[in-house]
């Protein structure tokens, strides 16, 4: 389809904008049932007109690239010229990291901006190619913002420009992501007309990014974070989203909202504990906390686990580890053969909490090993039977730090060298005998305190 008749068609759908416009207001103000039945069949022809329209702006990738070559070559000084076709996709190849500045302003130079088609095409280049904080980015919305002012041609052709010119203004993003501040992000695009080719675009990413900095409340930003990790388009931005989402949820969310979350990010970035690279964008206090949420959730599967398969010893164990919670930076959970029974056997739900866990063999089938780092030391906890074994943590025989579900002989823990071990001597109702030495060990080697109230089992 030449230009003229895409600038007509563009023209023809800003009239067609304007009528539904006036229909709808009619449609709410007024009793009759033709405008009522009319608005549907306007606003299904409008926006087949609008898909239509957006089709016409797609350029094959690999022209692009031809172009962007010949454009550099003829910047060069070359004695080629550009056909018709290549200046109406001269800015397409703006953003292109071959094109310095100058070759592009030298590409732009041969548009003719006046031209309502050619400007829309410069302007959906902008908005696909938008990188904030960018010079080139900076200069391109400056020319586009300018344009826009002494040219009516080009807001009439563009309806979403007509309902948002605010798009063009230096804090264009923070103004779309106002558009989401209630969560729901397909309908804050619609509500601007957004063009359905423009959905994926960096100008709509960089205003989701936004609107997770913004103050709109745990609800909005947890359902925001539901659409990207079922949209392919947005589920690249989770990484960058979540950190506000934990903290958030962190401050002022439920029990079950940290575990949806929590299971949510653990499916879709993998374990902090093993997986840096995707957890690069989130700031250190939000790892802090899901850190902290992972060890708390491994301890509470692995008491409830245990509590079927251990003897009845193992509740002092269960109280005096409750005492230093807060001081656990990491965890593993090795299950035996009757605890991964167990395990198997637990309601899909319940079964799920447990995200990070290996297998134990070669001890009885009753025992399971709870690891965990305080300070620079590895503790390795057994549920039934068994010695605390500590270790410095470069020489651990066990590394929290992995993916997948390992095996692990039990062996390894008898033939390692160990920094201190410590017996459970003390019997059923008779009162501590291992924890305060144990106590006593940790302040003496982590500088951590724990009065005797707060580990003490209550018989």
């Amino acid at each position: 389809m030449g230009v003229k008749r895409m600038s007509k068609l563009s023209q023809s759908i800003a009239r067609l904008n304007r009528k539904a416009d006036i229909l709808s207001r009619q449609a709410r103000e007024s009793k009759e049932h033709w405008i009522t039945l009319r608005l549907p069949q306007t606003e299904m022809v409008l926006r087949e007109l609008r898909k239509k329209v957006d089709k016409m702006i797609q350029v094959d990738p690999l022209d692009l690239q031809v172009l962007v070559k010949k454009t550099v070559r003829i910047y060069q000084g070359s004695q080629e010229e550009f056909t018709r076709r290549e200046i109406r996709n001269l800015p397409f190849v703006i953003f292109s990291p071959e094109l310095s500045m100058p070759a592009a302003k030298f590409a732009l130079r041969q548009v003719d901006l006046d031209k309502p088609s050619c400007s829309r095409r410069f302007l959906f280049a902008y908005i696909r190619g938008y990188k904030p904080k960018e010079r080139k980015t900076e200069w391109i919305r400056t020319v586009l913002w300018k344009q826009m002012q002494k040219n009516d041609g080009m807001v009439r052709s563009i309806h979403f420009l007509q309902d948002f010119p605010q798009l063009l203004a230096k804090d264009g993003v923070s103004q779309m992501a106002e558009f989401f501040s209630e969560g729901d992000l397909s309908g804050g695009l619609q509500r601007l007309s957004f063009p359905l080719t423009l959905y994926g675009s960096n100008f709509v990413k960089a205003a989701i990014v936004n609107a997770f900095q913004m103050d709109i409340g745990l609800d909005a930003k947890q359902n925001l974070l539901k659409t990207l990790t079922k949209d392919p388009r947005y589920k690249g931005l989770v990484p960058q989203v979540v950190g506000p989402v934990i903290i958030s949820v962190d401050e002022e969310g439920s029990d079950s909202a940290k575990n949806w979350l929590m299971q949510l990010v653990f499916r879709y970035m993998g374990d902090p504990r093993g997986n840096d690279t995707a957890w690069l964008y989130v700031e250190e206090e939000a790892q802090e906390i899901f850190l902290h949420w992972l060890v708390k959730n491994d301890f509470a599967v692995f008491f409830h686990i245990i509590a079927k398969t251990a003897d009845a010893k193992w509740r002092y164990r269960q109280d005096f580890w409750s005492a230093y919670m807060d001081e656990i930076r990491a965890s593993r959970i090795i299950i035996g053969p009757k605890a991964r029974f167990i395990l198997n056997d637990l309601p899909k739900e319940e079964k799920s909490k447990l995200m990070a866990y290996d297998y134990l063999e070669g001890k009885s089938s009753d025992t399971s090993l709870l690891v965990f780092t305080i300070g620079q030391y590895t503790f390795i906890e057994v549920s039934y039977d068994g010695k605390l074994r500590i270790y410095s943590r470069a020489k651990s025989p066990i590394q929290i730090f992995a993916q997948g579900h390992r095996t692990i002989p039990y062996s390894h823990l008898i033939n390692s060298d160990t920094e201190k071990e410590f017996v459970h001597t003390n019997p059923m109702g008779r009162g501590p005998n291992w924890q305060p030495k144990v106590r006593n060990w940790i302040y003496d080697h982590c500088g951590i305190w724990r009065e005797e109230q707060q580990w003490k089992v209550k018989v």
